[in-house]
Formats: structure tokens, sequence, C-alpha cells
């Protein structure tokens, strides 16, 4: 009995061509092109913000020159993938589970303006047709990724997130600008999001064992002092370790290392430290958000009470006043049980549990492929937001990072569909009998 090899070279989707010296410039361009659109899908937003606060720019015109890009980089991209055999039309879970999200998030919002639950049903409407576009490049690069090897396009999509999110914060740092800064932290032009952002190509460069530029990504979210995006790298590196395969030494090799230059630049880590002394585990603020959303979720459990519930329902000018309590919910469970309730709560779950059983598989059967280290670094980095990050809202409209953990799993759900598909392909060659 033949044994498929689930971790087929890429090579195979590749169409036949009748003569492969005149083919080969062709696919270069289109893997380029990949790779620049992909990019564009991943980091635009992250512009896109930095221009709201450079040069002040109307957020809706911002928000539209962002999808316009989106839209245009979809189609490039696609336009460029090649044919799909037909086996290659096999779906993942996980893409299932985002349609499922999809429709909670539709069908809890219709029974939000139907049932006249929101007065605000006009400004509603706008904001989840956004959020829906958000999941754009879950699509276009799970697409992508069923045709085409990704980690160069992860690569270079970390370098740009790594060169901007440092530029941010230094130039603060070393009083160039004046943005977002205080108490030793130091976030710029990009805003305390920038510290999430910097957990990807830290994760990424640390599974692939590059680290230096690891050690740059530690540097940014060590000088940002934020607690939560440390506690996720942490929760990213211990999987890391304990589900990868033929990579464990390497990755405690790596770790010993990076904890040594720690050590050495203690200096630098020193707000953090001071801020998780600091930190009151039964009484903080995260807590008490995600009790006042629990409150709201209880008052309309099926359907929720729509997007930005608690900003709906308690404005700041009421929230400033009250104790342990933020503005926005920042716990993405909570976030989809009070504003979509059990229905949007459900898809959402679906997709989650997805998600970690794909990742858990694709860490167990790529191990011996040569991107093997970024995949291991998507993975562990979209199941530590997915799961370990209930501190910080990133599924919310105007975001740069909702499309980055979107365009990860994405890619997560290709190269399952490829394995799928190459699984599918090896018992069709099987012998009858």
């Amino acid at each position: 009995m033949i044994s498929p090899r689930a971790s087929a070279p890429s090579a195979a989707f590749m169409p036949i061509a009748r003569g492969a010296a005149a083919q080969r410039p062709r696919r270069q361009r289109g893997y380029r092109s990949a790779i620049i659109a992909a990019a564009v899908l991943l980091t635009a937003a992250m512009f896109a913000n930095a221009a709201l606060v450079i040069a002040g720019a109307d957020r809706e015109l911002m928000l539209f020159l962002e999808y316009a890009l989106w839209a245009a980089a979809a189609v490039w991209m696609l336009s460029s993938l090649p044919p799909t055999p037909r086996l290659g039309r096999i779906g993942s879970p996980m893409r299932k589970g985002m349609i499922a999200f999809l429709i909670g998030l539709a069908v809890s919002t219709i029974f939000v303006w139907k049932t006249d639950l929101r007065s605000d049903i006009n400004r509603l409407l706008p904001q989840v047709a956004a959020l829906a576009f958000m999941t754009l490049p879950f699509f276009v690069l799970n697409a992508a990724a069923k045709a085409r090897e990704m980690e160069k396009a992860v690569l270079v999509t970390c370098h740009i997130i790594l060169a901007v999110s440092l530029i941010s914060i230094l130039s603060d740092v070393m009083g160039f600008t004046d943005f977002e800064h205080g108490g030793g932290r130091y976030f710029g032009f990009l805003g305390d999001p920038v510290a999430w952002a910097l957990t990807l190509p830290f994760v990424v460069y640390f599974s692939r064992g590059q680290l230096v530029l690891a050690a740059a990504a530690g540097l940014g979210i060590a000088l940002t002092g934020s607690r939560a995006p440390a506690i996720c790298v942490a929760a990213a590196l211990l999987m890391l370790i304990t589900l990868s395969r033929g990579r464990r030494v390497q990755y405690f090799v790596t770790l010993f290392l990076l904890f040594v230059l720690i050590l050495y630049q203690s200096d630098i880590f020193e707000t953090l430290a001071n801020r998780f002394e600091a930190t009151n585990l039964g009484s903080n603020d995260r807590l008490g958000t995600a009790l006042l959303g629990w409150r709201i979720f209880e008052k309309s459990p099926y359907f929720g009470t729509g997007y930005n519930s608690l900003g709906h329902l308690f404005p700041y000018r009421f929230t400033s006043t009250l104790q342990n309590t933020l503005s926005a919910q920042t716990s993405t469970f909570v976030q989809m049980l009070s504003d979509g309730g059990i229905m949007q709560f459900s898809g959402y779950l679906f997709f989650v549990a997805a998600t970690t059983v794909t990742g858990i598989g694709l860490m167990r059967r790529w191990r011996t492929e040569p991107g093997s280290g970024a995949i291991n670094g998507i993975v562990v980095w979209v199941l530590s937001m997915l799961w370990v990050n209930q501190s910080a809202a990133w599924f919310v409209v105007g975001s740069y990072v909702g499309p980055i953990v979107f365009g990860m799993a994405g890619i997560m759900a290709g190269y399952r569909s490829r394995q799928l598909m190459m699984r599918a392909q090896a018992w069709a060659r099987m012998p009858p009998g």
C-alpha cells in the first residue's frame, strides 16, 4: 500500500507546460507578483494608520483607499496563480470555519437590524461590511498558498513590518518625533498595536533561526513595555518547542541565545519587567472590561447587540468614570459573545477550532520541507493570537493587526488544502484492489 506524503512540494500544483524553459520567466513574474500582492494585503492597513497620525488624513478616505488597494492586490494575485487542477479545489476545515463565522456575523447583524436593538443602524451596517471585508486576505492567501510556496511572501511581509515598526518606535525613543510615548513606553505613529504587529516577525524569525532579526523585533516589543504581546510571544515559543518535530534542538539553542541577550541588555526590559510586577491578575482593566461585556451578552444571548456593543451602550464619557474598565472590548471571545451572541460566537469558535487542528497537523507533517521554519512560526503565532490574546482588540474597523491575522490563517488553510489534495492524488494513482 502506498503511503501518500501529505507534504509534497508545490511543484505538483504547477500546470504541465509544453516547454519548461519558455514557461519559467512567466512563472517567475507570477511569483514576484504574488509576493508583492501578499505584502500589500498584509501591510496596507499599517501604512493607512500611519498616514492618519502623521498627515492627519481623513479616516474614511484612508479606509476607502486601503480597501481599494486590497481589492487591486487580490485581483493581481489571483490572476498570477497557475490553473488549479480539479483535485486542487478541495477546501480546508479552516475555510469552512471562516464561512461559518461570516454567516454568523451576517445573521446576528440582520437580527439586530430587524429588531431595532440599535439606534445607529445606519452606522452599524457599513461597519459590519468593513469587518467582513477584512477577511479578504484570508481567502486570497488561501488560494495562493494552495498553488505556491508562500515563505518568501511571509518573510517580505515580516521585513516590512519590522522596518516600519522600528522606525515608529525608535523615532520617539530618540526624540525625532513625538507621537505616542510615556512612562518609559514608546509606540510612535503606529500607536500601541505596534507591539502586536512585531510579535509576528519575532516568532517567524525565531522559528527560522534568524537570531539577529528576532532580537531586533524583541527590542521593539521591549521598548513598548507591552505585557500581553510578550505573553503571546512566550506562548508561541512554548508551542513551537512542544509541537514541532525535527527542530526542537535548534529552537532550544536559539531560545537560550535570546535569553542570554536579554540578561545582557536587562536595562532595555526594565519597564516591561516592572509592569509585570505591578500586574494584579484579580483586578485589572482587561478583566473588568470582559465582565462588562459578559453582562451585555446576557441581555441578548442569541444574537448579541451588534458590533462595538460596549462602546454603543457605554460611551467613553461613561466608561472613563468607571474603575478597571476600558472603552472598547479587549477579549475577542467576549467581543464575539456581546456583539453577535451565540450565533456569531459559534461560527468564530468553529474557525478557531479548525485553525487549531490544522495548525497542529501542519507542524507534524511539514517538518521536512525547506520552508517548515516559516510555516511553524505562522502556525504558533496565529494560535497564540486566537487563544492567548484576550487583552487587545484586533477584529475592529481600521485595525492593521486584523488583516495580518486573517492573512496568515489563510496561508495555513491553503497549505492544509495542499496536503489534502496531494493525499487525494496519491489515492487516485493507486491501483484498484
